[in-house]
């Protein structure tokens, strides 16, 4: 324990050599599991030890096994799951950026002439997208709010010639 004090303190150069930490973890959860035995077996024993001490001792050492524990399922296990769900998301990237180059979207389809990412594209704005003019999103979704609606209705309408009248 103290040797990877040591190397940990000497610095990041010598992280390298810090492999067998995960072993060390499990090495002082099997000591402090040893020194519960060591101190329940007075329960049992009579050997003119104070219980009160027995208790005291038997109880640091579990409190300490189950913090190491722990530290262990989080630090360990977790960083497993982590690296097996990047490895995972970079095999998906990797599987799309293939079919992209090969002509094909996620969902599917063939990239359409405009260039967008799921092929349908309102008033120079991705539909579902939520990016670019929101009115135009809103409208093509058909979700547009009232007030909005009337706004759009009034301005498409001027700009195509016509006189809105008010419903």
């Amino acid at each position: 324990m103290y040797t990877y004090y040591l190397f940990t303190a000497l610095g990041p150069q010598f992280q390298k050599y810090l492999w067998w930490k995960k072993y060390l973890t499990a090495l002082q959860m099997v000591q402090f599991v040893l020194i519960m035995v060591h101190a329940f077996q007075l329960l049992f024993i009579d050997c003119n030890y104070p219980k009160a001490f027995v208790w005291w001792i038997g109880m640091h050492a579990v409190m300490f096994f189950f913090l190491f524990n722990e530290f262990y399922q989080s630090t360990y296990k977790a960083n497993k799951k982590r690296r097996e769900a990047a490895a995972a998301k970079r095999a998906a990237d990797q599987l799309l950026l293939q079919q992209q180059q090969n002509g094909h979207t996620a969902n599917g389809t063939a990239p359409t002439a405009n260039g967008s990412a799921n092929g349908t594209l309102s008033n120079g704005s991705l539909v579902g997208n939520g990016t670019g003019n929101k009115a135009a999103d809103y409208y093509v979704r058909g979700d547009l709010p009232a007030e909005m609606e009337l706004t759009q209705r009034s301005t498409t309408q001027a700009s195509s010639g016509t006189h809105a009248s008010a419903q």
